[in-house]
């Protein structure tokens, strides 16, 4: 009987290992294309900053610009871009990278969001659905749920694109929420 009380002394401590392991939140990108894509998935959709710290819930353009762009490993159409994680207000999870279009006149400048990624159950994955870009002049708000630009004051909009005393933003609303990545999960490699 003495010999799988042994056994366990050693398998708990192990266990408790492995446990502590998979709750790293931080990857070698070495062996990562990109971070959308490959890293921001599962609980990271659900609770981000339990991995990553973040901005929540609204986004200044100079923020983004300070704090955001260049800091993640993505592809090279991609680069620059910044990136966001969503509760809908239909509580659907999801993601999306967007940037800021040129514009020659300072108070006109649309957001893009060109790529984002929803999901029908956050835990497995279920049933994503790719949106097509949209083009979001400011004043504007979206509903993510519908993939279309609408009305500021719909209650379907899930975030609001807006500019106020020259600063524009990014800004969740009607019980949405966003959260904006400022860290990569990535890590320079050790040795």
């Amino acid at each position: 009987m003495k010999q799988p009380l042994r056994v366990m002394r050693v398998l708990v401590p192990l266990i408790g290992l492995w446990g502590g392991i998979t709750e790293a939140g931080y990857f070698d990108c070495n062996v990562v294309y990109d971070e959308f894509d490959q890293l921001m998935s599962k609980q990271f959709l659900v609770e981000p900053d339990r991995y990553v710290a973040t901005i929540e819930n609204r986004l200044t353009r100079k923020e983004f610009l300070e704090l955001q762009q260049g800091r993640f490993t993505l592809h090279p159409e991609r680069k620059g871009f910044g990136v966001a994680v969503v509760r809908t207000n239909r509580n659907i999870h999801g993601k999306f990278v967007f940037s800021w279009e040129q514009s020659p006149r300072e108070d006109w400048l649309p957001l893009i969001v060109q790529e984002a990624i929803l999901y029908g159950r956050v835990s497995d994955g279920y049933a994503p659905r790719r949106l097509e870009p949209l083009f979001v002049k400011p004043a504007s708000a979206v509903d993510l749920d519908e993939a279309r630009v609408i009305e500021v004051g719909e209650p379907a909009a899930d975030l609001l694109y807006d500019v106020a005393d020259g600063v524009f933003y990014i800004e969740a609303i009607n019980g949405a929420s966003l959260s904006f990545p400022v860290e990569s999960m990535c890590h320079a490699p050790s040795g």
